[in-house]
């Protein structure tokens, strides 16, 4: 509270010296309590979106590996003859990583003023107002942190290999992975944490936006239960299909056909370092003969 009183009395000072009224209204909106649950909203919001767009992009894996590598190379495209390739994508992860810092530090700040409004704990702790997932969402919101840094550094790019992973090949990376059981079983952990934390989200994002109140109690509880499961469901479905054998492994014609970089510069193509393309040395002189 302290803290927050400086930096009141600091933008008092600067609105006097400068005028810079809207920036200093902004930003002592975000100081308030009710600026802050609309920012925790609005971040939600932005993450609900992705996740929504990220689970139906998923899902094109049981298209086929051509429409799913299409897919995936389609995003890369986006606006392509006006800032480039790939800006609109790395601008939107940009977008979505600030989204989830100021989430995350905007929670804790509530938590933490929360607290220091009650310095004096309860003889005896109550949970009535309070739900068990609710109680829960700073420990599956950290959780959740660690989760999305792994799946970035996974099948973004590519630091951590449990599979091959060959860059532009998004089927033959993500069938590579998700058939080792220990990946599978992480993922779906982590899936099940996110579906945990946004139970509790979407319910809290439609009571700050205002569209929940004691009437509509039971359809806003049904409706995160709803988007939670759905999601959960929808995010597991490629990588169980892939574990299980539903989706057949990538064809190493059409990974022939993406610009190839799973051989050592220099080296034999039959020694390639992606196990799952392996192709004999007559097959891929056969390819490269027909190609003009």
């Amino acid at each position: 509270m302290q803290g927050t009183k400086k930096v009141l009395g600091r933008l008092a000072t600067l609105e006097k010296k400068r005028g810079d009224v809207k920036l200093v209204h902004l930003i002592k909106f975000y100081h308030s309590s009710v600026g802050k649950k609309v920012v925790v909203g609005v971040t939600g919001l932005i993450m609900f979106l992705f996740l929504i767009a990220h689970m139906a992009g998923n899902l094109k894996a049981f298209l086929g590996q051509e429409a799913f590598d299409h897919y995936a190379a389609s995003l890369r495209s986006i606006a392509e003859a006006f800032v480039g390739h790939g800006t609109v994508l790395w601008v939107s992860r940009i977008v979505l990583l600030l989204a989830v810092g100021l989430h995350i530090l905007t929670v804790i700040q509530l938590s933490l003023r929360n607290r220091a409004a009650r310095p004096v704990g309860y003889v005896k702790t109550r949970y009535r107002a309070a739900s068990f997932s609710a109680r829960l969402m700073m420990v599956t919101g950290l959780t959740l942190l660690a989760f999305i840094v792994f799946h970035l550094l996974h099948l973004t790019t590519g630091s951590i290999r449990p599979g091959p992973f060959v860059e532009g090949r998004v089927y033959a990376n993500v069938y590579g992975s998700f058939s080792r059981g220990w990946v599978l079983a992480l993922y779906v952990v982590g899936v099940a944490v996110v579906a945990f934390h946004l139970y509790h989200g979407v319910w809290s994002l439609l009571q700050t936006l205002g569209l929940n109140n004691p009437d509509r109690e039971r359809c806003t509880r049904g409706f995160s239960i709803v988007m939670s499961v759905l999601l959960f469901v929808g995010f597991c479905a490629m990588p169980v299909a892939v574990f299980t054998g539903v989706l057949p492994p990538p064809r190493p014609d059409v990974v022939r056909a993406q610009p190839y970089t799973g051989v050592i510069p220099g080296g034999d193509p039959a020694k390639s370092i992606d196990p799952l393309v392996k192709l004999s040395s007559a097959n891929i002189a056969g390819v490269e003969a027909t190609t003009p």
